[in-house]
């Protein structure tokens, strides 16, 4: 906990969106319990004197209202937030004209094109043309919104980012609290869902368990496995059934995270791909994460999930997406529109990615 807190100065010094000279106005989103809540938002901004807003409930609306209300400027979150806040205004987005979608459009590209060069620049545009937008959601005096805890879809980045609010990644568990995030101003490594470089009190280790590129299949640069952390952040004793135990850590000292990892050497990016038991498996053998196959589908109105299901008499996993459509059970018109979809998209998946069910 000392080291997160002391990490601070590094962060103050590289990044004035995320630690300033004043103090900040931090919305409480996420419980005390939640190890991203207790580290970022209780242990961080009690250190730097910042100011907490409480919320009355976690309904939508009650947030909206209580950042405009409370005017604050930073986040804390987890992926689901922006996830949902991206859907919901491209719901009222695409129920517009041709006309208005396509200057929304148009508005968001210049907007990134903007910050590609000029990220801050980019940033006080963007709060200018989408002036309207922010204040139906989280006000204009947001500074950033920094998401944690699983993967976050990169569609929801590329939203949040365009309309102004700078936004970040990070990696963190309840063994190890936080040990990195992005800190970046550069667009390429917030739209990429980049969780940064490891703390200075910390290492990581990939512990590599991708396979060889299949041919004609693309894949994403870098290598991909198990992140291993290492270093002063880590616990030092955990209670199971009333018993206090030494740290779970191997003989070396690496604690094995269980989250699959991406990085990127040359810049030294890292990426979450998804949890190791959260790994489909089929019969091309391939190591398939359901983070990234949702991502693909992203263009789905309802709430979906994809998951691995086991083949009666058989060792492989089929892919499966699975749609909640509730009271639209009975539209057959809607069940055939949305399956449509679905096959388009799936067209365009790698051969060994394609949803079985």
């Amino acid at each position: 906990i000392c080291y997160l807190a002391l990490f601070s100065r590094k962060v103050h010094d590289e990044n004035r969106l995320l630690i300033d000279d004043c103090c900040f106005r931090t919305l409480a989103f996420l419980p005390f319990h939640h190890v991203l809540g207790f580290a970022a938002i209780f242990i961080w901004s009690h250190f730097l004197g910042d100011t907490m807003v409480y919320l009355k409930d976690r309904s939508p609306l009650t947030i909206t209202r209580t950042m405009q209300k409370c005017k604050a400027n930073q986040i804390v979150a987890v992926p689901i937030l922006a996830n949902s806040i991206y859907r919901s205004v491209m719901a009222k987005i695409n129920g517009q004209g041709v006309l208005e979608r396509n200057i929304f459009k148009g508005m968001v590209s210049t907007s990134l094109a903007i910050q590609t060069f000029a990220p801050k620049t980019g940033l006080r545009i963007a709060k200018s043309m989408f002036r309207k937008i922010q204040k139906q959601i989280f006000g204009t005096n947001m500074k950033s919104i920094v998401l944690g805890g699983s993967h976050t879809d990169p569609e929801s980045l590329k939203f949040l980012n365009a309309i102004g609010y700078y936004t970040i990644c990070g990696f963190g568990m309840t063994e190890t609290a936080i040990n990195g995030f992005e800190t970046s101003y550069r667009l390429d490594n917030r739209l990429l869902g980049s969780i940064g470089a490891p703390m200075e009190y910390t290492e990581y280790k990939i512990r590599e368990i991708s396979k060889d590129k299949k041919e004609g299949e693309p894949r994403k640069p870098g290598k991909t496995g198990e992140l291993l952390i290492r270093g002063k952040g880590l616990h030092d004793g955990r209670f199971v059934d009333g018993k206090l135990l030494p740290p779970d850590i191997d003989k070396d000292g690496w604690f094995h995270s269980g989250d699959i990892i991406r990085i990127v050497e040359g810049p030294g990016q890292y990426f979450i791909e998804g949890r190791i038991k959260e790994v489909i498996i089929n019969e091309s053998g391939e190591n398939v994460y359901p983070d990234e196959m949702e991502d693909a589908f992203s263009a789905i109105k309802d709430q979906y999930t994809i998951l691995g299901l086991k083949r009666a008499h058989s060792r492989y996993e089929d892919i499966t997406l699975a749609v909640g459509i509730g009271e639209k059970i009975s539209d057959e018109s809607y069940i055939q529109n949305l399956s449509r979809e679905i096959r388009l998209v799936n067209k365009t998946l790698p051969g060994y990615k394609r949803l079985a069910r």
